[in-house]
């Protein structure tokens, strides 16, 4: 199996399928090369796929023996910002997948307590989807969660810059494609970074980090909740304040933004202190989207109080230990606080982690990706 991964500047939601490709090569599982994006082209994608603007999408070919499998990759927020390119490639994987949109060609049932004003642009939008592209829909598949970043946060010398694209422009010279082993470093030390975090004592009891970005009266329910019982909690969480937006119909009645930022305690150091957390707290994310930061909490193993997602990875979600805010008032949230003991904790994360990267690590999502494509 060789795989052939065209680069582009906005991919970085799709880096962890990137290091598990890479993983994949450094086993002698598959063969691994990466090209600049225009050069797909030259491996059957269209010349609209090499000049596309891409956000959080990426562009890779499978070749088995005489078999070429053109593939999509698509990380936006949700279905509702899916990529044009759906009709140029043979699979199409898409993070924001919803049965109920590609099987059956309508929107899904939104939450209880969200308001007409609130979906009308959404559900004008999935019309407009269904009709401009639903005949390709037989080739989108289920992908992952928007997956924790994998950037490299370290600072990196001149000196050492130089040395690094020194290389890439000899590899690219003499093999022709381009050079990714410093990236491959790089993602190994950050997931193992993840793997220190694991391994965090219990401190805190919720640290939460937020803006008004989507939904905007639901979120400060949930800090306002947060706040009131924060006196009795160990509780770090700041909603700040966003400019409200038509999709979500925030727009329309906008809160005041003097009254923000809502702040119980302070937080640094958010992924350490996160990691140290009793319960990680999310609302549903703008345009029903996932969160990258619920996806961190998942891959530490946290118990999870957050929406039902109306999206669907390839995986069952319900299989992790995640409480669900069914009533959408986040009234339950000091009752699952109390329930969760730190042997209970440990015990869930363990479930967590140990279902995470069976689902979830880079391998497995790289040959989730192959297994897909080929059937």
């Amino acid at each position: 199996m060789e795989v052939f991964w065209f680069k582009n500047n906005h991919e970085h939601r799709n880096d962890v399928l990137r290091f598990g490709f890479m993983r994949l090569n450094q086993t002698g599982q598959i063969r691994y090369r990466e090209f600049p994006l225009q050069h797909c082209v030259r491996f059957g994608f269209s010349d609209r796929c090499a000049y596309h603007e891409h956000r959080h999408t990426s562009l890779f070919l499978l070749r088995l023996a005489k078999r070429d499998i053109r593939c999509l990759v698509d990380s936006e927020d949700s279905f509702f910002w899916m990529c044009p390119l759906i009709s140029d490639v043979d699979c199409y994987f898409c993070a924001g997948y919803n049965s109920e949109f590609f099987k059956k060609n309508r929107m899904f049932e939104p939450y209880p307590w969200q308001t007409a004003p609130e979906i009308s642009f959404y559900r004008e939008r999935a019309n407009e989807l269904v009709l401009k592209w639903g005949a390709y829909f037989g080739a989108v598949r289920k992908f992952v969660p928007i997956a924790p970043s994998m950037g490299n946060r370290r600072k990196i010398g001149r000196a050492k810059q130089k040395w690094i694209n020194l290389n890439q422009k000899i590899h690219s010279v003499v093999s022709g494609d381009r050079y990714w082993a410093n990236d491959f470093l790089d993602y190994e030390e950050r997931y193992s970074e993840f793997q220190h975090l694991r391994q965090q004592s219990l401190v805190y009891d919720v640290v939460l980090l937020d803006t008004l970005w989507g939904w905007p009266r639901h979120r400060l329910k949930l800090h306002s909740n947060l706040k009131s019982i924060s006196g009795r909690y160990r509780i770090h969480s700041r909603l700040n304040w966003s400019d409200p937006v038509p999709h979500d119909g925030s727009a329309s009645s906008p809160l005041n933004s003097k009254d923000f930022p809502i702040e119980t305690r302070p937080i640094s150091n958010y992924e350490g202190m996160v990691a140290s957390s009793r319960l990680g707290v999310y609302a549903v994310g703008f345009h029903w989207g996932w969160r990258s930061i619920m996806s961190f909490a998942l891959m530490l193993g946290l118990p999870i109080y957050m929406d039902k997602p109306v999206l669907e990875p390839w995986f069952k979600l319900d299989d992790f230990k995640i409480f669900w805010n069914e009533r959408g008032d986040w009234k339950d949230l000091d009752g699952h606080l109390d329930s969760i003991s730190e042997a209970e904790w440990r015990r869930i994360k363990t479930h967590n982690q140990n279902l995470y990267d069976e689902v979830m690590a880079p391998e497995r999502i790289a040959k989730y990706i192959i297994d897909t494509a080929l059937q």
